[in-house]
């Protein structure tokens, strides 16, 4: 999204992935079952300000507030709704056995 950023499509898709893989290592697998959803948004709204902001600062492409707090948003309401589908799938099956 250029008007909100300096970044090219490659350094987005890297940006993506690092903050998805580190989200879902900690806040999903190990903070979401035992402190609930709302501590793993947060823990996974803060890997992804950290990830942006590393990834922005190696490449000198910056990235505007307007542009971080669509991220943010757009994150947290698709972690509320994946978190959700990981109670029904994930753990509620790890209890069943």
């Amino acid at each position: 999204m250029p008007q909100f950023s300096q970044a090219d499509t490659t350094m987005a898709i890297v940006a993506a992935v690092l903050a998805a893989l580190a989200s879902f290592l900690t806040a999903d697998l190990v903070v979401y079952p035992r402190f609930g959803n709302l501590a793993a948004i947060l823990l996974d709204t803060i890997i992804s300000v950290l990830v942006l902001w590393e990834i922005s600062y190696i490449t000198n492409a910056s990235i505007t507030i307007p542009g971080l707090v669509l991220i943010l948003v757009l994150l947290a309401t698709g972690e509320w709704y994946y978190h959700k589908y990981l109670q029904r799938l994930l753990f509620t099956r790890r209890r069943r056995r």
